[in-house]
């Protein structure tokens, strides 16, 4: 009989012992699980950081290229604005040039023909 009281405390120990147990290890289990999912995120932070990084650097050589692109067809267009406005001006210049001798053959023709009539 003894025994079986020594027997029924030691399972009322084990019990108690074996509680106490899994409630520790619950509550590690809640504290690693706290600390793992603290970890993760900031993991995946640093990942979207480095994302963002990389897509920053992408968007500015994208703004870089359109923009060198845009400044060359500006260049481009005025520089045949100003060919355009140079060729018209020796046009012009030659036009006068050619008018005026037009002009002064006429005026010495006319001249000429004034002279011989008297």
């Amino acid at each position: 009989m003894a025994d079986l009281l020594k027997l029924k405390q030691q399972v009322e120990e084990f019990r108690k012992e074996y509680f106490y147990r899994n409630r520790q290890a619950e509550e590690n289990r809640q504290k690693e699980n706290q600390a793992a999912i603290r970890i993760q995120s900031w993991f995946r932070a640093c990942k979207v950081r480095a994302y963002l990084s990389h897509l920053h650097k992408k968007a500015i050589i994208l703004q870089k290229t359109w923009r060198g692109f845009a400044a060359r067809a500006y260049v481009r267009q005025m520089v045949k604005a100003a060919y355009f406005t140079m060729k018209m001006n020796f046009y012009n210049e030659m036009a006068v040039r050619v008018n005026i001798m037009i002009v002064s053959c006429i005026s010495k023709s006319i001249v000429l023909v004034w002279v011989q009539v008297d």
